[in-house]
């Protein structure tokens, strides 16, 4: 019987210097050193010189919105990015419609004053008619900042309700502009201020936005006609933010009615280019490198699987990847279905879909893929390449400051859900925190729920305990279907105690008119945090876009509220 003993050294040091350098000493030394690494035997392989390559493309012609039921299908705007369409909402008749009225009155002003004898007509009477009128619209200003008061007080004493003016009667306006030659002047202005009015920001317009309340995140579809048939591209959890390909997959069962169309075909003839990153090794062994490229400055631990496999691939293969562009249209699905490459020695090999490789080798478990929209069966039911999705979206917008931001968060304690409303967006545009408006509306601390009790009482029985007001409960609420429960947006009974205008919810995120019935999933125990904000970006053809968008992101943890019910304190 043989024993033996195997020693296998294993360094603890989590740097990775010592491997990756290259040390140099006498020409022994490099002549062992090659032979070590195998330089001896090297293969007599070849450059790839020349790249042969066809490729299809089909354009995405078709847009829904899946948060209504039953929503037409409308036309993609060509060079309008996508995000403006699926992210808007209606701000005109929102929160901070006051505000977006006066700058809109403003401008009617300012053009006015471009006209002929234009100080003349802006000095007309215009407030008499189309002036604010806060009552009137409704507008209550009890509980609100005093700086914000102040400021609706003087938009009503000096403003122009550009509201107003945009639906004004030819009436209205003669009654402002008396003399036809008055009105002669002022009518270039009023039209040009008209259209301006309508493009200023981007509306959801006759199907709606496409925020599902339920799910707190935006749901749609695109379609596009291909050679094979209608496909459509669905994106039914998109959180907003940056909408790339991954919010998409092929819905096979859905369909925009659609017929079929010819993909546009490139044939390509191209040079191809070896792949470079920056901090890139040199592709021979012993050749000197730039200050730059510091492997030695990697350190990765046992567990670090994902920086050990970059620094193995920029060390031993990075020099083994060639790239040739492919210039494809935006808002296209793409399949590249031809890819012959040539070596310097006049070889030609040719290049095969690894997805469809792997279908014959695997099967359907496929263990790689890459950049392949979920639902899509291009390869495992017809042997086709997979597409290549570039959705019209933005690459970089200008984000404003949140106007409105509601955390939800679970509360074990409780078993409640929470939907802390913790800013709302003010007429005049701006966010007001609700802790800052509840502090100011109490003119003398009383406990929520507190009863009256004479001084002498020893106990105190509360109902309940205090809760914020701008804390809203979600109650679990079974659906009737297995195990399935929802989270209802409810009230506070202490809620009765005190003024409507200061609990419960104010903002448009969960505020909305209906009731509201939130998927028990959609709140982890982490919670998440649903923003309003304002956004601005340019589109393919140098258009602008404004836009009032929502942005679902992760939470910091639950929270607990205190709720206790049927409770004795001591006095």
């Amino acid at each position: 019987m043989t024993f033996w003993h195997r020693i296998e050294p294993n360094t603890i040091d989590t740097a990775v210097e010592e491997g990756t350098e290259a040390r140099v000493a006498d020409p022994l030394w490099l002549l062992a050193r090659q032979w070590q690494l195998g330089e001896f035997k090297g293969e007599d392989a070849a450059s790839p010189i020349r790249v042969q390559a066809r490729a299809y493309s089909n354009l995405v012609d078709t847009f829904r919105n899946d948060a209504e039921e039953d929503a037409p299908v409308e036309r993609l705007r060509t060079g309008h990015p996508l995000e403006c369409r699926v992210e808007t909402e209606a701000v005109l008749d929102g929160p901070g419609a006051v505000a977006l009225a006066a700058e809109a009155g403003a401008q009617f002003l300012r053009r006015l004053a471009q006209e002929p004898d234009g100080e003349r007509l802006r000095g007309f009477d215009w407030r008499a008619e189309f002036g604010f009128d806060h009552a009137a619209d409704g507008l209550d200003l009890e509980h609100l900042p005093p700086r914000t008061v102040r400021r609706l007080e003087l938009l009503e004493a000096c403003g122009l309700d550009g509201r107003k003016l945009f639906s004004a009667t030819r009436a209205q306006l003669g009654r402002v502009v008396s003399t036809p030659a008055d009105a002669a002047l002022v009518a270039p202005a009023y039209r040009a201020w008209r259209s301006e009015y309508g493009e200023r920001f981007v509306e959801p317009g006759a199907s709606g936005d496409c925020w599902l309340d339920e799910r707190l995140e935006y749901t749609f579809s695109l379609g596009a006609r291909t050679g094979v048939g209608e496909v459509v591209l669905a994106a039914e959890e998109y959180p907003g933010g940056h909408l790339d390909w991954y919010a998409f997959e092929v819905d096979p069962d859905d369909t925009h009615q659609l017929d079929r169309r010819a993909a546009t075909r490139q044939d390509l003839d191209l040079l191809p280019q070896p792949a470079m990153f920056r901090g890139q090794g040199a592709p021979r062994w012993w050749e000197f490198e730039d200050r730059a490229v510091y492997f030695g400055n990697l350190s990765a631990g046992p567990a670090d699987v994902a920086r050990l496999v970059v620094a193995e691939f920029g060390a031993l293969f990075s020099d083994d990847w060639f790239l040739i562009p492919l210039q494809v249209p935006v808002g296209s699905l793409n399949r590249v279905t031809r890819l012959d490459v040539y070596d310097v020695f006049g070889d030609r090999t040719k290049v095969y879909s690894t997805a469809v490789q792997d279908k014959v080798e695997y099967g359907e478990d496929r263990p790689w893929r890459w950049f392949e929209l979920r639902g899509d069966r291009s390869v495992e039911d017809h042997g086709r390449t997979p597409w290549l999705f570039v959705p019209p979206a933005l690459a970089d917008q200008q984000n404003g400051r949140p106007v409105e931001r509601v955390t939800l968060v679970r509360d074990e304690g409780a078993n409640l859900g929470w939907a802390i409303e913790q800013a709302i967006e003010l007429p005049t545009g701006e966010p007001m925190r609700r802790r800052r408006q509840w502090v100011g509306a109490q003119k003398e601390e009383t406990a929520v729920g507190e009863r009256d009790a004479e001084e002498s009482d020893a106990w105190r029985y509360r109902m309940q305990t205090a809760v914020p007001p701008w804390w809203v409960p979600l109650v679990p609420e079974p659906t009737g279907e297995g195990a399935e429960v929802r989270l209802r947006r409810g009230r506070m009974q202490t809620w009765e105690e005190f003024d409507e205008a200061l609990v419960g919810a104010k903002g448009n995120i969960v505020g909305v008119k209906k009731a509201l019935r939130i998927f028990e999933e959609e709140v982890p125990r982490g919670g998440i945090q649903v923003t309003r904000s304002w956004q601005r970006a340019r589109g393919a053809d140098g258009s602008v876009h404004v836009w009032m968008a929502r942005l679902k992101r992760p939470g910091r943890g639950d929270r607990g509220s205190g709720l206790e019910f049927d409770v004795i304190e001591r006095g």
